[in-house]
This record gives structure tokens, sequence and C-alpha cells, in this order.
């Protein structure tokens, strides 16, 4: 399960990251909607 988790991080950071540049006040809420 640790590789999954980290391989589904991985795979959504970049999403995250991208729409954190877009939209900074909400980018904060995607990366721990991602974490989590």
């Amino acid at each position: 399960t640790s590789k999954f988790d980290r391989f589904s991080l991985l795979k959504c950071l970049p999403s995250a990251v991208n729409f954190a540049n877009s939209n900074l006040s909400k980018g904060k809420t995607v990366l721990v909607c991602c974490c989590t």
C-alpha cells in the first residue's frame, strides 16, 4: 500500500501544483485533498 500511496501522490502532485499556479487560494485545498 505504501508504494501505491506514493505513486498516487506523485501522479497527483503535478496536477495540484499546476492548479495552484492558476489558483493559489484553492491550491492548498487541492494539496490537502490529494494527501488525504
